[in-house]
């Protein structure tokens, strides 16, 4: 396609015979182009000062929480069905990836503070690499989420279920113009930890953190633009709760609702028995690919709510 497009556009010059029209066609060429630019350079502006704060909150957190970022107040659980179900204490570590960038693991493994692989057998070479488990999303991912995927959110309003340390928050927060933007979180440590960090650095006046299950909280669900899943029930519930869960979602979620999911939806119910039909409840948006290097961003997908 791309190949095609300057043939395409020399061939709608050459349809505009009348020269005021043809001229009236570039001034607005050039317009468009230099607002194309305008826009661009602006994100550029955003993502950069917005780096600097998403970086002093990061260095706050590490103060805060263990190394793995699981407090001691969390259960976590392994995953008995799916992808996943292979993992266990020995195969897999947890490294967050708001707290810990890919430069941040580099220096952690040069520095031996975290390995890529374990002994299968104790004693032998049979070794094999961990898996690395991240329960946050990256500051990269933030970005191209808030920026670039997403439509304005200026007035909108923005729920992160299962909102832990709070970086879909405070990315909302920097790169976008969300009015209202709210954490729903089960841990009473992990809420805490979220007020001091959006008291310290004043995002009070847009994140909210609500402590609770999102059952209990229908009437925030049913106000949201849109709704962030990420990694949110696999590792933390029963199968027969993310039954539960995902039925709650599907009667409450409002029609037009955005929903950002990793991993796909699709994945998540092949796994269960919630009697969910997607085709007739989400439809799947495509977005613009990121610019970004190295953002993975194979396993993110973005619905809307039929």
């Amino acid at each position: 396609m791309a190949n095609e497009a300057p043939a395409m556009f020399l061939s709608i010059v050459n349809s505009l015979k009348d020269p005021l029209e043809k001229t009236l066609f570039f001034n607005w060429l050039s317009e468009y182009l230099t607002n194309q630019n305008e826009i661009s350079c602006n994100h550029k502006k955003i993502a950069k000062s917005g780096e600097v704060l998403l970086s002093c909150i990061k260095s706050a957190i590490k103060e805060k929480v263990p190394f793995d970022a699981i407090m001691d107040s969390e259960k976590i659980c392994f995953p008995t069905v799916g992808e996943d179900s292979h993992l266990h204490s020995k195969n897999s570590i947890h490294v967050d990836a708001f707290l810990y960038d890919d430069d941040d693991v580099e220096d952690l493994v040069e520095e031996g503070k975290l390995t890529r692989y374990f002994c299968k057998s104790c004693g032998s070479a049979d070794v094999d690499k961990i898996t690395f488990i991240t329960h946050s999303t990256s500051k990269e991912r933030l970005q191209y989420i808030f920026l670039d995927a997403l439509p304005s959110l200026k007035g909108k309003t923005i729920v992160d279920i299962g909102s832990r340390l709070g970086s879909v928050l405070y990315g909302a927060y920097v790169y976008s113009e969300a009015e209202s933007i709210i954490g729903i979180e089960m841990n009473s440590e992990l809420c805490k930890l979220q007020n001091e960090i959006i008291t310290r650095f004043k995002l009070t006046n847009r994140i909210k953190i609500v402590e609770g299950n999102m059952i209990d909280k229908s009437d925030i669900i049913k106000s949201a633009h849109v709704v962030v899943l990420n990694n949110v029930f696999e590792w933390f519930v029963s199968v027969e709760e993310q039954n539960e869960l995902w039925r709650f979602l599907h009667k409450t979620l409002p029609k037009d609702c955005i929903i950002v999911a990793t991993p796909e939806i699709d994945k998540s119910l092949d796994l269960l028995s919630t009697g969910i039909v997607l085709d007739l409840w989400l439809k799947e948006i495509f977005v613009p690919k990121s610019d970004l290097e190295f953002v993975e961003l194979s396993c993110i997908k973005f619905y809307s709510v039929l």
